[in-house]
């Protein structure tokens, strides 16, 4: 028998951002070790991104438009995971991409419809509940809350505990893979206006 696959499903793009794409990578830097083969799929991924990915081991392969099906798929006889991170990548989408036997896991924001369909949600918001879920009718395993953030590896292991005095001067403010609206120099100068004159 073949080894099992996982083959991840997100995009990135200037009005999406890069969040989707960067949490399978987190997702992949834990699985490519352990010998598995992982495929990105992706109908649109800067090409930074895809160098990245590719100096993994993760094999990107491109898709003509957001809701292309590569025939690929139905040719593969090894058992496998789904993983699918992106608002657009529907209920009806995921089922064409489901091969038998194979598993689904499905990222979620609380955006969108429920991922119903998949094996396992995950949705790392500290707002996330499982009832919420349960009377959308979901039905698989669901991974809620922090606990289930994929942290990529170059991020330092973050603790619950007061910074030191030297850290406390600085601000991290991100708005992720993209900034379409340009909303970050008057992001930028409110959090200023707002932090104590100490700091």
């Amino acid at each position: 028998m073949n080894e099992a696959q996982v083959h991840f499903r997100a995009d990135a793009d200037r009005a999406m951002g890069a969040g989707h794409v960067m949490r399978c990578w987190a997702l992949a830097e834990e699985i490519v070790p352990r010998h598995r083969r992982c495929v990105l799929w992706t109908a649109a991924c800067p090409e930074a991104l895809v160098d990245r990915f590719d100096r993994l081991g993760v094999t990107v392969r491109h898709l003509p438009a957001a809701d292309s099906v590569p025939t690929e798929i139905a040719a593969i006889d090894a058992p496998g995971l789904l993983v699918f991170d992106g608002y657009h990548l529907n209920q009806a989408l995921r089922r064409h991409w489901q091969r038998p036997g194979w598993r689904t896991a499905a990222f979620h924001d609380g955006v969108g419809e429920p991922p119903g369909d998949c094996d396992v949600v995950i949705n790392p918001a500290a707002s996330a509940r499982a009832d919420g879920y349960r009377a959308d009718g979901v039905t698989g395993t669901l991974l809620l809350g922090p606990d289930y953030a994929p942290i990529r590896r170059e991020f330092p292991d973050v603790r619950m505990t007061a910074p030191p005095v030297s850290a406390r001067s600085r601000v991290l403010l991100t708005l992720g893979g993209s900034d379409p609206l340009g909303l970050g120099p008057a992001l930028v100068g409110s959090v200023c206006d707002a932090l104590p004159a100490e700091i």
